[in-house]
């Protein structure tokens, strides 16, 4: 049993977030048709909140937000709020948050400071 995700519509099949936007990127290269767009929008439905929130690769967190602008999901003004993409905007902040603060913890540990903290 394969633990890979799979794009209704498509032959896409992804197990992390690089493979996500690199198949988002993908579709986004296919002709202009309505199938295309049926495509993305399923893509997007089935990208799984809990990828997002453990995702340790920075280059696909930051990618997100702006492939999911280029492909047009983004929803406009005013009707945002309690949509997938405020869900997996705040999802990437967060993660890139925390992703961030460990790489600061990481840096200070051992420090005259941390010593001091944890005595």
């Amino acid at each position: 049993m394969s633990s890979d995700i799979h794009t209704p519509r498509t032959d896409i099949r992804f197990a992390t977030l690089g493979q996500w936007v690199a198949a988002a990127r993908r579709l986004d290269r296919r002709r202009c048709s309505h199938l295309r767009h049926v495509q993305i929008a399923n893509h997007f439905t089935v990208l799984p909140l809990d990828l997002v929130k453990a995702c340790d690769d920075e280059t696909a967190l930051r990618e997100l937000p702006g492939i999911c602008e280029a492909l047009h999901l983004k929803p406009v003004r005013g009707r945002r709020g309690g949509t997938k993409w405020e869900l997996v905007n705040m999802a990437v902040r967060n993660r890139l948050w925390q992703l961030e603060r460990q790489r600061d913890l990481n840096q200070l540990e051992g420090g005259d400071n941390w010593r001091r903290a944890h005595a």
